[in-house]
């Protein structure tokens, strides 16, 4: 009887919301959203409040300015998501620290999430943590949570089915509306008439916008700070195998690009990354 009055007083100094709080709701809240989520996760169940709180996609969203716009760029609360794209269609995410700190050892498997997907999606983007998959068969979208296992509702159908091929693609964070895009270049088999389309989660439906080249040097676009990039090659003049290379950077909120020239290359690296150690005389 006696423990069982120690772990119903516990309890009710735990519940946020009674007269017998230990700290105010708005420092409890505040604590909440600096954790990690791998923290948020187990501390679901501590009680309703704290579950809902946690819960609510405006917690969410104040979690993620937290723990992007954070000082401290260490590599404790990162985490590494490999997802495989054969059975058992699994998420293992690790702990990023780890790998970095002891590469010798096994990283600590974090979360282990099973998709009973049965081949039908495949990954085509990552973005604050979030997974895009899009249904192979239909051709639509879908935002996948693996941390907490949540789904978005499917898209509707964001490119048509036949006779256009899929040249470029892109998912990210529209930072100025709270909105998660996937751009989507297409080219008609038969007439090489070209089609830029996004779709922004939450609408009910896809739109046309200004094209985009479809001679881009990579696919996939890279997700930076609002916008989508792709490294670019174009001839550089009259000598053969002289190149001049730029970044298509396509932004996410105005919805228009814009191209960014690098230094051509000199042919020597060819086109690789290097690190150069630059001596003075």
């Amino acid at each position: 009887m006696a423990a069982q009055y120690c772990c119903n007083q516990r309890m009710r100094m735990l519940q946020p919301t009674t007269t017998n709080t230990i700290l105010p709701d708005e420092i409890i809240d505040d604590i909440l959203v600096r954790l990690p989520v791998r923290s948020l996760l187990r501390f679901k169940s501590v009680c309703k409040s704290w579950k809902t709180l946690i819960n609510d996609p405006k917690f969410a969203n104040i979690h993620l300015r937290f723990s992007t716009a954070a000082e401290d760029t260490s590599t404790a609360n990162k985490q590494l998501i490999f997802y495989t794209n054969m059975e058992p269609y699994v998420i293992l995410t690790y702990n990023l620290k780890q790998l970095f700190e002891n590469p010798s050892t096994s990283a600590e498997l974090v979360i282990s999430s099973f998709l009973n997907m049965n081949n039908k999606y495949v990954k085509v983007g990552s973005c604050n943590g979030l997974l895009c998959l899009l249904d192979r068969s239909q051709r639509r979208l879908k935002l996948l949570n693996p941390s907490t296992g949540v789904k978005s509702k499917k898209s509707p159908q964001v490119f048509p089915l036949f006779n256009w091929k899929v040249r470029h693609i892109g998912f990210g964070y529209d930072q100025i509306n709270d909105k998660y895009k996937f751009l989507v270049v297409l080219s008609d088999f038969d007439t090489g008439e070209s089609l830029t389309k996004i779709y922004t989660f939450g609408e009910d439906s896809s739109k046309t916008i200004q094209n985009l080249p479809c001679n881009l040097g990579t696919s996939l676009g890279e997700y930076v700070s609002g916008t989508l990039n792709w490294i670019v090659d174009k001839n550089g003049g009259g000598d053969i195998g002289i190149y001049q290379s730029s970044i298509l950077s396509f932004d996410l909120n105005k919805e228009t690009h814009r191209e960014i020239l690098l230094p051509p290359k000199d042919g020597g690296l060819g086109g690789k990354m290097h690190i150069i150690s630059w001596i003075s005389c």
